[in-house]
């Protein structure tokens, strides 16, 4: 009796791929990983990794949320397993540095002014991408400005940057301590009353 031909009767899954979870509209499907096992009549059995040209797959959605159902198809046998696709995790947004986008209109100083913030703008950077300018920041180390400081610490939500600023000494004041006569007038004698 001739030998019947050897033929597939079954496949099964042997192996998920190693990606089972998907992030919704973003991620493809990746099939690394994934074996076959097909069954042949005369009991044997291969091994054919999914991600080989003769292996078709159907059915990945990543647009629909939940369990998703991929049908694998070789030699016209079909198996499936499911993957899960999952939202995108919303990371919270957090502030990353501030920055001064516009130094203060005065930077010079003399010992014992105070720092003054007028015209300077600073921005608060968001990981997000995002930047707004902020007012509520504290200023370190601006009252009673000391000789040689050449900056100020602006402070917000923990992070700091620095402003540089010229602190010079007070300049001596003008004080009268004598005085004498130059020149005397040209007239100097007169006539009784």
């Amino acid at each position: 009796a001739k030998e019947p031909e050897k033929a597939i009767t079954s496949i099964n899954i042997k192996a998920k791929p190693t990606k089972t979870e998907y992030i919704q509209n973003k991620e493809e499907l990746d099939l690394t990983g994934g074996i076959i096992e097909a069954i042949y009549n005369d009991g044997s059995k291969t091994n054919v990794p999914m991600n080989s040209n003769n292996v078709t797959v159907s059915g990945f959605n990543n647009k629909v949320l939940g369990k998703n159902t991929i049908t694998v198809e070789y030699e016209k046998k079909t198996a499936q397993f499911d993957v899960e696709i999952k939202a995108e995790e919303q990371k919270p947004i957090v502030l990353e540095r501030i920055e001064i986008a516009t130094p203060p209109s005065k930077t010079s100083y003399i010992v014992g002014e105070n720092f003054d913030k007028t015209g300077m703008i600073v921005k608060a950077k968001y990981s997000d991408g995002t930047s707004k300018e902020i007012t509520d920041y504290t200023i370190k180390n601006g009252t009673n400005l000391v000789e040689n400081q050449s900056s100020i610490t602006i402070e917000y939500q923990g992070k700091t940057i620095t402003q540089e600023i010229e602190v010079k000494a007070k300049e001596p004041e003008k004080a009268i301590t004598s005085i004498n006569v130059k020149a005397k007038p040209t007239k100097t004698e007169y006539i009784q009353n």
